[in-house]
């Protein structure tokens, strides 16, 4: 089990086999993870995005083989985070009032997940939500019998609906976790095995690694505008597998991304490592959805703009939102988690097609933005690992990002690094309709938002700080 530095947990966990990874060796990660956050505690920070996504590993010089962990992220600013990843948020998370002991309840996921490969939590944002606020999870034990009953009340306190009945500290549900792992040792030191199941599938979430972002809390900017600054949260969780039974029941390493439709169904074999984390998604590429888009920009466009520069136009322009090297740019300088948009202030539009050239530079991800009206809009985003999304946000709501595709959903028309994607939205009343690079890759009716005015979005996330997207060859259609 080599232990890589520059990887993340997450990318060590999928290497992994079944029978690599003993109970011993998940409290080992679970006394760490505390540490590190125990550490922010005293300093007065609290985290609220933890996944295992939001890990880096580093040699453990004492065991080289085991790695030791080291949270990305614990550096920065004193300032709260009051959303993250529906997979691990506590109730009182949900409400905008984390506490120190949300951290803890956060890393009691893990450690279920860890010491059972599932979740105690499942389904979509709603079901979550519910969950997290009045549903109390099934005993580890149930699904692995190696634990104790001892570690069953360890891990359910953590996971405790109120703070004041967690335990007092991280560091103290650390130690006691460390503890009653200890007992009935002579089986937990052996690698846990997964038990069978009468059902034919089992709910599985993955976070995204390159959807790191999905951890954290996406803080929305809009330049030249009173926008509201308050924090949205994003998350990037994997699409779901059927799942088949080879033999016995095998690993599955749980997380959420988020941001939702969690909760979905693996079972490998026994020895099956590198599990693919985010797969294609199955939406139906029809022809007449092809035919559809070329028909329509066949046509001459209702407005065209080529965004080498300002002139006749009323973007908005300034620090972050720049013309320069013949492209509009949307930057971020600096600054984590955070969505910075750019608009067009002056061309509201309702049913229409709308098509743009984007390119990456830096940063998490990049869209189109459309029907925006201050603090709503939608929001169609792509990612360099091939996924994308289609997102409501609202910033004045409880729940201010709403994904309306699954998280992972990908399509191979994506082309990564910092190369050019053309994105094209097709918005006819409740009808959205996506395409990358001339290729359908979905579509979903909502009517929550019916005009506004268009723009792009360049995100970053807690690591990736800088963030910069340029924009080329804008175009809108009619339908």
């Amino acid at each position: 089990m080599k232990a890589h530095s520059e990887e993340t947990f997450l990318d060590w966990l999928r290497k992994q086999t079944l029978d690599t990874l003993t109970i011993q060796d998940s409290v080992h990660f679970i006394g760490q993870a505390a540490d590190a956050l125990q550490e922010m505690h005293q300093h007065g920070k609290i985290y609220c995005h933890i996944t295992p996504a939001n890990f880096y590993i580093r040699p453990n010089t004492e065991h080289p083989g085991l790695p030791d962990l080291s949270l990305a992220g614990s550096e920065q600013s004193n300032h709260i985070e009051t959303t993250g990843n529906p997979l691990y948020m506590a109730p009182e998370q949900w409400y905008g009032m984390p506490v120190p002991a949300t951290d803890q309840y956060a890393l009691a996921i893990i450690a279920y997940q860890m010491l059972t490969w599932r979740s105690p939590f499942q389904g979509t944002w709603e079901q979550l939500r519910d969950q997290h606020l009045h549903a109390m999870p099934q005993l580890p034990s149930v699904f692995n019998p190696h634990l104790s009953s001892a570690v069953d009340t360890v891990v359910l306190r953590a996971l405790s609906k109120k703070p004041e009945d967690r335990f007092p500290s991280i560091a103290a549900f650390s130690s006691a976790i460390w503890q009653t792992a200890q007992v009935r040792s002579s089986t937990s030191n052996t690698s846990i095995q997964e038990i069978p199941d009468t059902t034919k599938s089992r709910k599985v979430d993955i976070t995204s690694p390159h959807a790191r972002v999905s951890a954290g809390n996406r803080e929305p900017t809009v330049a030249a505008s009173a926008t509201s600054n308050q924090a949205v949260s994003i998350n990037r969780i994997s699409q779901s597998f059927q799942v088949r039974e080879l033999f016995m029941l095998a690993l599955v390493f749980l997380l959420l991304v988020g941001s939702i439709g969690l909760g979905f169904s693996t079972i490998v074999k026994r020895n099956q490592t590198a599990l693919d984390l985010i797969q294609a998604p199955t939406y139906a590429v029809a022809t007449s959805r092809a035919q559809l888009a070329a028909t329509i920009t066949a046509g001459t466009p209702l407005f065209a703009d080529s965004l080498s520069n300002n002139t006749g136009h009323h973007w908005d322009e300034g620090a972050i939102c720049v013309f320069k090297e013949g492209t509009y740019h949307v930057l971020v300088p600096n600054k984590p988690s955070r969505v910075q948009l750019c608009r067009l202030r002056d061309l509201a539009l309702a049913n229409v097609a709308m098509q743009v050239d984007v390119s990456l530079l830096s940063g998490n991800d990049a869209g189109l933005i459309f029907r925006y009206n201050h603090t709503k809009w939608y929001s169609f985003e792509i990612f360099p690992n091939g996924a994308f999304n289609l997102f409501r946000v609202d910033t004045e709501a409880e729940v201010r990002l709403t994904p309306l595709f699954p998280f992972g959903a990908r399509s191979p028309a994506i082309t990564g690094g910092k190369q050019k994607n053309t994105l094209l939205v097709i918005a006819n009343g409740p009808n959205i309709k996506l395409y990358i690079n001339r290729v359908f890759v979905g579509e979903i009716r909502d009517s929550t938002y019916v005009n506004g005015l268009p723009g792009f979005v360049v995100v970053t996330s807690p690591t990736e700080t800088n963030g910069d997207a340029s924009f080329s060859n804008f175009k809108v259609y009619k339908v």
